[in-house]
Formats: C-alpha cells, sequence, structure tokens
C-alpha cells in the first residue's frame, strides 16, 4: 500500500474507533471522557498527518488532539504510560479526544498488550527499554 494510502486508511480507522458505540456508551457514562488512542510509527511515518486527516472529517467539538510528549520516551515506564493514557479525565489542548504519538515498538506493544488501541503505522523503532 502507498505511504498517502496507509496515513489515509489509519485516520478512517482513527475516525471509526472514536465513533465507535462502545466508545460512544463510554462517554456516556462519564460525559467528561474523550477517547484515548495511541498512533505509533518512526519519525516521518504520518502520524501527525493521519490526525489530521481524521480531524478534517470531524466537527470542531470532536477534534483529536495530539499528545507528543507522553509517549515517545524509550524509558517511559509501562505502567506509568498505561496511566497516562488511560486517564478518563485526560483532556489536552482542549480536546476530550487524544491521540498519542508512539516512536517505540516496545512501547506500543506494552500500551496494546493493556488494551489500549494503537493504529500502527509501521513497525516502529525497535528496542527501546522494557
Amino acid at each position: 500500500m502507498h505511504k498517502l494510502e496507509t496515513i489515509a486508511s489509519i485516520a478512517r480507522g482513527i475516525n471509526a474507533f472514536v465513533d465507535s458505540p462502545l466508545e460512544k456508551a463510554k462517554s456516556l457514562i462519564n460525559p467528561a471522557r474523550g477517547t484515548h488512542l495511541v498512533v505509533c510509527g518512526t519519525s516521518g511515518s504520518g502520524k501527525t498527518r493521519a490526525i489530521e486527516l481524521a480531524n478534517e472529517t470531524r466537527s470542531a467539538d470532536e477534534q483529536i488532539a495530539e499528545s507528543r510528549g507522553l509517549c515517545t520516551g524509550r524509558d517511559i515506564d509501562p505502567k506509568r504510560a498505561v496511566e497516562v493514557v488511560s486517564d478518563v479525565n485526560l483532556a489536552y489542548e482542549h480536546a476530550l479526544h487524544v491521540a498519542f504519538d508512539v516512536y517505540y515498538q516496545d512501547v506500543a506493544k506494552a500500551l496494546e498488550d493493556r488494551d489500549v488501541k494503537v493504529f500502527w503505522l509501521d513497525r516502529g523503532i525497535a528496542g527501546g527499554g522494557w
């Protein structure tokens, strides 16, 4: 698949996940809760572009903020990463929905193993710290 097609496919997947009945039901239980997800890929893989494309079809109050700083480190503690990504009261840049950039495949895999939704643009950077 061509890189732009992959990015567009990830954007559609992000929107489908955010708009899924399960995520909508969670927000009915806790109206302050937005959807949190991870987009994994190496630098320049299209993480930001995928989020931008997803936002192009979303209303102003349903935008997805991008967090570049919480889960990019290779030595981040997996429990802490899950706590941050799973914090139902976390809002970032005035958006309820937050997509966290992750560069390292072991970080993304650890989050995925803990039931955090991860979208893979590529395999990420091998190694890391866990």
